[in-house]
């Protein structure tokens, strides 16, 4: 279908519509401005403010909108403060990275669209660390540390979309059709062989197991899906080589997986799957199969 066109009539407006794209306007409430820093003053001398929850959510919410680094967006908000004269300060930048981890807000990330090919590939890496007294003074280590670094690409965009580091003591795959082993001596039964079981919170109530799609189960969570904890990820290993994995859980709110992420990525990783049972609650069963074959994960 052609693009429509319409005949504009009315200039004057429509010109000041297209100037006031540009046109940037700051509003800060009261009660804004007083929770910016904690009422409480710091106990000791040359102690710094401690910013409010608020506050850095605001930094993190302008550092999204106007697409700026974290050290631009701390100049950008000290000169909003300056052209308003308020007497507030930004948090510094390396505060304001060390408490986004902890502060609860949601921003969502622009969207990539489809992605047609997606390309993987690892390599290894050496690790270098060693300085020059240490080998002055002891000699050169001759154990060699290595890391494998697999990244998925899209085709297209050339965009890394996901990255994954393994350590010196995890492998990544199954090599053997009855039994898979890895550079830590742990060896892993057949998928067959497995014994799954139910978490404890679904124990007492009726469930359904499905075979879904990894991916697609996992895309609810976008790219902190493939944020790897390394003790969790080989304690999860140890699990699975004896033979006793935990079925990944449905979340009701969004259909994907609520937890089992790393259990998900394992055994996809160990046995060359792509599809992996799950287990949902009896009453979610019906939303689930629905939203399930949506997103393509059935």
């Amino acid at each position: 279908m052609a693009k429509q066109k319409f005949k504009i009539t009315n200039w004057p407006t429509y010109n000041k519509a297209l100037r006031q794209r540009g046109s940037l306007t700051v509003w800060l409430d009261e009660s804004a401005i007083a929770a910016w820093t904690d009422s409480t003053q710091p106990e000791g001398r040359g102690r710094p403010l401690h910013y409010t929850d608020m506050a850095i959510s605001t930094v993190l919410m302008m550092k999204r909108v106007f697409n700026l680094s974290l050290r631009a967006v701390q100049d950008f908000v000290d000169s909003i403060f300056k052209m308003m004269a308020l007497p507030l300060r930004c948090p510094d930048y390396s505060l304001v990275r060390r408490r986004s981890k902890t502060v609860n807000i949601s921003i969502k990330t622009p969207t990539r669209g489809e992605i047609s090919h997606q390309v993987i590939d690892g390599t290894g890496l050496k690790v270098f660390g060693e300085g020059e007294w240490k080998v002055r003074q002891h000699g050169a280590d001759k154990r060699r540390v290595w890391r494998k670094l697999h990244l998925a690409a899209d085709s297209a965009t050339h965009e890394i979309i996901c990255a994954d580091l393994l350590l010196s003591d995890t492998a990544d795959g199954a090599y053997d059709t009855r039994y898979c082993h890895d550079e830590s001596g742990l060896t892993f039964p057949a998928f067959e062989d497995l014994q799954f079981y139910l978490p404890q919170s679904l124990r007492h109530q009726p469930t359904k197991i499905v075979e879904v799609d990894g991916l697609a189960f996992l895309s609810v969570l976008g790219d902190g899906a493939f944020c790897i904890d390394p003790r969790r990820w080989h304690r999860i290993k140890t699990y699975i080589a004896k033979g006793t994995v935990e079925y990944p859980q449905v979340s009701v709110r969004d259909s994907g997986v609520s937890d089992g992420r790393h259990r998900t990525l394992l055994l996809m990783q160990l046995y060359n799957r792509r599809t992996i049972p799950v287990v949902v609650p009896e009453s979610h069963y019906g939303t689930f199969m629905t939203e399930a074959k949506n997103m393509g994960a059935i």
